[in-house]
């Protein structure tokens, strides 16, 4: 899927998401999560992680968006 983020376009896969997060601990999620490896990672640690760009370039509901258009599990918490 292509996507511009901060201004940078970029390439992502749903695969990508998966291969990048397999030895990464979650950080608590505040708002927006996505469920990967039986886990629930805060939308913008994922994002930050797959694309490099550091996290005040793209908001929450930007990471969430583009997570669920790869068609990963995401959520919100109360």
């Amino acid at each position: 899927m292509e996507v511009t983020i901060g201004g940078t376009k970029f390439s992502l896969t749903k695969e990508q998401v998966l291969l990048a997060m397999k030895k990464e601990e979650p950080e608590p999620v505040r708002t927006y999560g996505v469920k990967l490896h039986g886990k629930v990672y805060p939308c913008k640690q994922v994002l930050g992680k797959i694309t490099g760009l550091p996290r005040a370039k793209f908001n929450a509901h930007q990471a969430y968006r583009v997570l669920e258009r790869l068609g990963l599990s995401v959520t919100t918490t109360p």
